[in-house]
């Protein structure tokens, strides 16, 4: 079992260092609430993951998030699950890749847009520089247009 105890020292006295160390905690339920966030911030929360996590195998957590973590294969859904295991350096990489997951889509997304924006803007134009009956052979009127104009002006056919 690997031993953390410089690294909570170091911890301890750079977040609290008017403080004296107290001993290195078991269990996070000996932290106070100001101990405990400090400790899950410090370092990507990789101290807090190593002394309270069962961050090997993932123990307690449901069976596909324990495979992923295993296999290195996790997924931005799977956060919530991490950091109910104590696993919050493994749960910001999660949310993290989430975050770039939908940065990825918005920039997917406003590039097709402005695609198609672009090809209507470039249809448009053309419309605009034909000339009148240029226009009007590329659409001509329906034949239920056509009569109604007809009897509109009292032509008949």
């Amino acid at each position: 079992m690997i031993n953390y105890l410089e690294q909570w020292v170091n911890f301890y006295q750079t977040e609290f260092p008017r403080k004296s160390v107290p001993p290195m905690p078991k269990s996070s339920n000996e932290l106070n609430i100001t101990e405990k966030l400090a400790l899950e911030n410090y370092d990507q929360g990789r101290l807090f993951q190593n002394l309270f996590g069962n961050s090997g195998l993932g123990v307690g957590l449901p069976g596909d998030v324990q495979l992923r973590l295993q296999r290195n294969e996790l997924l931005p859904q799977d956060a919530a699950a991490l950091r109910a295991a104590n696993l919050p350096h493994y749960a910001q990489q999660c949310e993290d890749l989430g975050d770039a997951i939908e940065k990825q889509q918005v920039i997917d997304e406003t590039a097709k847009l402005q695609e198609i924006n672009a090809a209507k803007a470039a249809r448009l134009k053309a419309w605009q520089e034909l000339d009148p009956m240029s226009k009007l052979a590329a659409n001509p009127p329906s034949a239920q247009a056509v009569a109604q104009a007809r009897a509109a002006w009292g032509i008949s056919e």
